[in-house]
């Protein structure tokens, strides 16, 4: 498992702004039974992962240790089971959150067929590739009502090893499972193909087939993964039967985890009454049936009643093709059902920063959290569409871009709503489209925001490995990438040893089309806000400036921001300004913006005053008074000049001048002041003190 420890001490809001430049992970495991809370001293916290655990400490800094109490089998099949802590992948580490089940109505007693062709994928362990093309074959006939025939070829390829990172498979009898097939169909889609499944070379040094071509593709979009639950003696409950069979008859089928045994099998019929079945998971095959009425007497260890499913098989037409599992089999695991899918265009790309939910479940210890990646665009491109993986079941959803600064950080003062909310119904894959037309280029920030019902949000990613399953995928993640937003700010996941987030952008070619620019993006309703994030909104800003006045360089007056809790911001760390003529005498602006988990701006105004009168002299002449001073610089439009024969300045006149020398006829001694003025409009703006 992947642990924190955080530091002691940051448990109060005096010193959560110290903790917030400090910003530390807040990564929890859905594994534990006590809900740990940020503020507790060495508050654990864990990711589950694929393959195998590792374990981080966030103190000062993240330390990373592998773990080694996970073990990974493999079978002669090709399915890759992982074992954690003793317990296998089918023993309910999915079912992270309870709710009653939906119960299926309205089926008929049977349903299926065997009438599509079974494939073989002997002699190598691949049922896990063929399994999962299944599957999508069998969902795509459904709604199609036409025979799909799929390429496992090209999906073995693309796990071939063409780089130190992403997949590292070099042997078809290299195996996998579940998260891998799932991963495939929804980053990548099944294709057709000439290729044929080749049975001769067991390495997998084929040329990689690169599918940002332009090669039309069923894409899965929505993937149902369902929650195992079984009743006191392992046998699958009553709602979840009727829900896999609600799945085969809406989808087509369910692909489904198995223990293969001869010593289970009568003719074409399973069942296993060994509670301890599922602790060896060898196979992976599709429930594309089911028959109420099975005569429970067709099976070897006979169930109490009848009833059985209709699998399809991978070993071709003459060895179990097709067979009946009992619903009250031990040694099966319905896994996934594959909810909606699409056709991919020519003018379509997918981008992916990882190749699935390798590690399906990273839990926040926050009720709301956003979860960001950012895609390099290859053109310019038409946003279209958001996938992304999470097990918060209950949960709402709401998908964001956010803007990026001059330094490509995230900007989260122009994030906007670029999707409509939604509810998470289930684990697993969803995809939603983006709700108006946005045209970008360049370096682009998705969000997805994630409310929970509970006290924790979860996202899919693709995980941090050992040694020991380096063999089938390292992990890709680079700085910049991926983000998590709470109300601890945002933070670069490439520090937390996580991977990046499963979020997949899809897009279309628009290289005839205009950049949309950020204030033009369509307004949507904010169903999740700022402050569901926890995000601090910035109330005020006042100067602490007293007069401005004119020098010839840019004035920068200082700012004083606070927030709607009334916390005092510090500049550059909380917040950034922004001068607007600044330099010259007249009116100019500052503009702040939050940073980090601070949001919101205000704007202030204000004057920037001639500078004083310099060199004021005063001479008597006669009848005469003679008034020089030197020019003001900053291009002032005239001087206003104050005299009186008193000290004191009773009684005084007014000149208005445009010159820096001036007479004035008098008898008497006069005292004189001096102001120099610039016309702004209808204002006249002037020095700020008398020159004497």
């Amino acid at each position: 498992m992947i642990k924190r420890e955080f530091n002691k001490g940051f448990v109060n809001d005096k010193c959560k702004k110290e903790h917030n430049k400090k910003f530390k992970c807040l990564f929890m495991g859905m594994k534990k039974i006590a809900v740990v809370n940020l503020a507790a001293a060495g508050a654990m916290i864990t990711i589950p992962g694929l393959f195998s655990d590792c374990n981080v400490m966030a103190n000062q800094k993240v330390k990373l240790s592998i773990g080694k109490n996970k073990l990974v089998n493999k079978s002669k099949y090709g399915y890759l089971q992982v074992v954690t802590q003793g317990k296998s992948n089918s023993q309910g580490y999915r079912s992270v959150n309870s709710r009653k089940m939906t119960t299926a109505y309205h089926l008929p007693s049977s349903y299926g067929s065997t009438s599509k062709a079974v494939k073989n994928q002997l002699p190598w362990g691949t049922c896990w590739i063929f399994s999962a093309i299944g599957t999508m074959e069998y969902t795509a006939d459904k709604k199609e009502s036409s025979d799909h025939i799929f390429s496992e070829e090209e999906m073995l390829r693309s796990f071939t090893k063409k780089s130190n990172v992403g997949w590292q498979l070099t042997n078809k009898n290299d195996g996998g499972n579940e998260e891998m097939s799932a991963g495939y169909l929804v980053s990548h889609g099944a294709v057709s193909s000439d290729i044929p499944y080749d049975t001769k070379n067991v390495l997998m040094e084929l040329t990689y087939i690169s599918h940002e071509q332009s090669q039309s593709a069923y894409r899965a979009t929505d993937i149902k993964f369902f929650q195992k639950n079984y009743n006191q003696d392992q046998t699958l409950t009553e709602n979840y039967i009727n829900e896999v069979k609600q799945a085969v008859y809406n989808n087509g089928s369910v692909l489904t985890l198995a223990n293969w045994n001869y010593l289970y099998i009568k003719g074409n019929s399973m069942n296993s009454i060994n509670s301890n079945a599922r602790d060896n998971l060898n196979h992976a095959v599709v429930i594309v049936g089911w028959d109420d009425n099975y005569d429970k007497s067709n099976f070897l260890q006979k169930p109490k009643n009848n009833g059985a499913f209709l699998v399809r098989n991978s070993w071709g037409t003459n060895d179990h093709g097709y067979y009946w599992v009992s619903y009250e089999d031990k040694s099966i695991v319905p896994t996934y059902t594959i909810q909606d899918y699409e056709k991919t265009a020519s003018n379509e790309r997918i981008y992916n920063l990882e190749e699935g939910a390798l590690c399906p479940t990273v839990t926040i210890n926050k009720k709301t959290a956003g979860f960001v990646n950012i895609f390099s665009l290859k053109g310019k491109e038409q946003l279209d569409k958001i996938s992304f993986y999470t097990s918060d079941v209950g949960a709402e959803y709401q998908i964001y871009y956010v803007p990026l600064d001059q330094d490509g950080n995230l900007d989260l003062n122009g994030m906007k709503p670029i999707s409509e909310s939604g509810t998470v119904n289930y684990e697993g894959y969803y995809t939603k489209q983006i709700k108006s037309p946005i045209i970008k280029q360049g370096k682009v920030a998705i969000m997805v925001v994630i409310k929970s019902s509970g006290k924790n949000t979860s996202m899919g990613a693709e995980g941090t490995y050992d040694a020991a399953s380096a063999k089938y995928y390292v992990p890709s993640i680079s700085k910049g990438e991926s983000y998590l937003v709470t109300d601890y700010g945002s933070q670069d996941s490439y520090k937390e040893n996580c991977g990046n987030w499963t979020i997949k952008l899809t897009t279309r070619n628009a290289n005839d089309k205009s950049v949309t620019q950020d204030n033009k993006i369509q307004n949507i309703k904010k169903e999740i806000t700022e402050k569901d994030l926890g995000l601090h909104s910035i109330s005020d800003l006042e100067l602490d400036a007293g007069n401005v006045v004119y020098n010839g360089k840019s004035k920068k007056p200082n700012t004083i921001v606070t927030t709607d809790n009334d916390e005092l911001l510090d500049l550059n760390d909380d917040y950034y300004a922004v001068y607007k003529n600044n330099k010259n005498i007249g009116l100019a602006t500052v503009t702040i913006k939050g940073k980090s988990f601070f949001v919101g701006s205000k704007t202030k105004k204000f004057w920037i005053h001639p500078d004083k009168v310099k060199s004021l002299k005063v001479k008597q002449k006669r009848n005469i008074t003679i008034i020089r001073f030197r020019k003001n610089k900053g291009g002032v439009t005239g001087y206003r000049i104050k005299y009186s024969t008193r000290r004191d300045m009773k009684h005084c006149k007014y000149i208005m001048t445009k010159k820096n020398v001036c007479k004035i006829k008098n008898r008497h001694k006069l005292y004189v002041r001096v102001k120099a003025y610039k016309q702004v409009g209808t204002k006249k703006i002037y020095s700020v003190k008398w020159a004497k």
